[in-house]
């Protein structure tokens, strides 16, 4: 049996150092005393983010509607701390500041729109199903642009290659090592570094129309208002952007991932002509309790009532959501376009997976970029940084009852278990479900068969939500919760006993803003075995 090199963790209750802890005893006090410090009114931060840049092109109001659905979701439903309140409020200003630097580029520059894209690889799949090993193996290709974490949270100006001196990847090293400080059993879910190859959901933020959003933050409503949104427009945003990072470095093709595109691969090829994508597939039994357990941190950084029953009830039914979003799109798409990986293969044998991928898309694989997959292989060993243990239980979720959900959509991922397997190293695999079929591209003959015609429910209808009334507030308008299967629970937290390090960190702050700095970057949407 391979050793685990990190910790094991299990989430308990949100973790609370003694900082956190003071930031949020002290919030009341700053409410009443500086209460824009924590206002998360659309229009409000409009204004900060114009008089803080001093630029004043938004690009138009296409952002407003997600901006005021994220507001309101926020404010009734996430029962934010103070300090999750200052967190929200610096990343929706974030999102704003964004949206007023790029205005400004494409204004001064405007031959950065008129640039060719080439044509991306695109990995979706659901969280847990390989895709963050996959762009990591994919991102040793010297061929390849990749999105940093530093570029996605901050994509303009656009970046040089080989400035190492960016200010804004000090920035991101900041906000990571606050994430690390906050919520430090994210570490074992899920790997970040300001130049790590990141999910492109990051740059839908710059739209407010991202999933990470829902993900960090309990908002169903925000769910719901992306899920039934017109996602087009934003995926011509998205494009856009990566124009705009391009502009100083283009490569031969971009390599893409975020589980996000599994709702919108219509869309998604649509605005990025020629794409390539790559689904990766493992059983859904084995996905959702890892996803939920990361939200569940995440949202434990802003909030001290972190429901863990409710958010399997909100995700369960979503992500067979984006499953059958992506089997109607591929039965109505060329073939050619996809390439299928199954998990346990990817995990068996990486580089084998690798080859078929690019024999699929008919692509050279150099051994320049072979040798440096290997090395990235040698180099990081799975459950590095520790193992988080969960379990579908922990979040309210029945096996039974989500097998029936998903029977029908994992068409991949038969029912037989096959017994545990060893990888190249040795190290002995759980078990886990696996298709007979192969990597390459499905024949015309196992495509699935197209719609009738019937017209489809619509998302809430099949997700069982009902559909509130949107009351209207001034100029936002507010969306509140009504879901059916939602349960409102408030448990109370026992914050953890505060460590030697915590208090000298406490007792070094010396203003407001160091007790509360600018809120951390997350990527939440997948976590990865390797």
């Amino acid at each position: 049996m391979a050793t685990i090199a990190g910790p094991v963790r299990h989430f308990d209750r949100p973790h609370r150092p003694l900082p956190l802890r003071a930031a949020n005893g002290v919030g009341p006090l700053v409410q009443r005393l500086r209460p824009s410090l924590l206002s998360l009114d659309p229009a409000e931060l409009e204004e900060t983010a114009r008089q803080g840049t001093g630029l004043d092109d938004l690009g138009g109001v296409a952002h407003r509607p997600g901006l005021q659905a994220l507001a309101a979701s926020l404010q009734s439903e996430a029962r934010l701390t103070p300090a999750g309140r200052y967190f929200a409020r610096g990343q929706m200003l974030n999102s704003l500041v964004n949206r007023l630097r790029l205005e400004q580029t494409w204004a001064q520059t405007p031959a950065i729109l008129h640039g060719a894209l080439p044509a991306p690889i695109v990995i979706i799949g659901l969280p847990r199903t390989g895709t963050t090993l996959l762009q990591h193996l994919l991102a040793q290709d010297p061929a390849h642009r990749v999105l940093r974490n530093w570029e996605a949270t901050s994509p303009a100006p656009p970046p040089r290659p080989g400035d190492d001196d960016d200010p804004r990847i000090a920035a991101s090293e900041r906000g990571m090592k606050l994430l690390d400080y906050l919520a430090p059993d994210a570490r074992a879910l899920h790997p970040v570094a300001p130049t790590l190859p990141t999910e492109c959901v990051t740059l839908f933020s710059n739209s407010c129309a991202s999933l990470e959003l829902a993900t960090i933050n309990f908002i169903p409503s925000y769910l719901r208002f992306c899920l039934e949104t017109d996602m087009a427009p934003h995926y011509d945003y998205f494009r856009r952007q990566l124009l705009t990072l391009q502009w100083h470095d283009p490569r031969e093709r971009w390599l893409l991932k975020s589980p996000a595109h599994l709702f919108w691969v219509g869309e998604l090829l649509d605005a990025l002509p020629g794409a390539r994508v790559v689904q990766t597939h493992r059983d859904p039994l084995d996905v959702l309790a890892s996803f939920c357990s990361l939200s569940a941190v995440l949202c434990g950084i802003g909030s001290d009532h972190v429901d863990q029953q409710a958010l399997g009830e909100l995700w369960a039914p979503v992500w067979a959501e984006g499953l059958e979003r992506t089997r109607a799109v591929r039965a109505a798409r060329p073939d050619d376009r996809f390439v299928d990986v199954d998990y346990p293969d990817l995990i068996g044998d990486p580089l084998g997976t690798v080859r078929r991928i690019y024999a699929g898309f008919d692509l050279e694989l150099t051994s320049v970029a072979e040798a440096g997959m290997q090395r990235y292989l040698d180099e990081h060993p799975q459950h590095g940084a520790g193992v988080h243990r969960y379990t579908l239980e922990q979040f309210g979720l029945d096996r039974a009852t989500e097998a029936a959900r998903f029977a029908h959509l994992a068409a991949r991922t038969d029912a037989r278990r096959r017994p545990p397997r060893r990888d190249p190293i040795g190290v002995r695999r759980t078990r886990s479900a696996r298709s007979d079929a192969r990597i390459t591209p499905r024949r015309p003959t196992d495509r699935p068969r197209r719609s009738t015609g019937t017209a489809r429910a619509s998302t809430s209808d099949r997700l069982g939500w009902a559909r509130p009334e949107v009351p209207k507030r001034g100029r936002a308008v507010t969306q509140t919760a009504n879901f059916t299967t939602m349960r409102d629970r408030d448990r109370s937290v026992r914050p953890r006993t505060e460590t030697a390090k915590s208090r000298r960190t406490w007792l070094s702050s010396r203003s407001l803003s160091a007790i509360w700095p600018p809120a951390p970057t997350v990527h939440a949407l997948d976590m990865h075995s390797h």
